[in-house]
């Protein structure tokens, strides 16, 4: 998978392990429905990402950042690549 920025801002919008349609994440990250779904798609064929529709009458794909790479807040361990997630907070 090679870098992109739009797939950089999905993998901190979904750090925390929320779970989130291409639908509500499209506005989060000024972007169109379209081309957030295109990115999604990469990260979970990669496997940072997965995705559920785990919750009653829910009608789309909610993506989510499971917990098994999410050892603790701001951290995503892959075991080959671990990265430290920037922290917002005063500047």
């Amino acid at each position: 998978m090679d870098y992109h920025p739009l797939r950089w801002e999905l993998m901190l919008l979904y750090a925390d392990g929320r779970l989130m349609s291409a639908t509500d994440a499209a506005p989060a990250v000024h972007r169109s429905f379209h081309i957030v779904l295109k990115h999604l798609r990469i990260l979970r064929e990669a496997r940072p990402s997965e995705s559920s529709t785990e919750q009653s009458g829910c009608r789309f794909l909610l993506y989510y950042m499971p917990e098994q790479w999410r050892p603790r807040a701001g951290v995503l361990d892959f075991g080959w690549c671990v990265m430290n997630l920037p922290t917002s907070g005063p500047t």
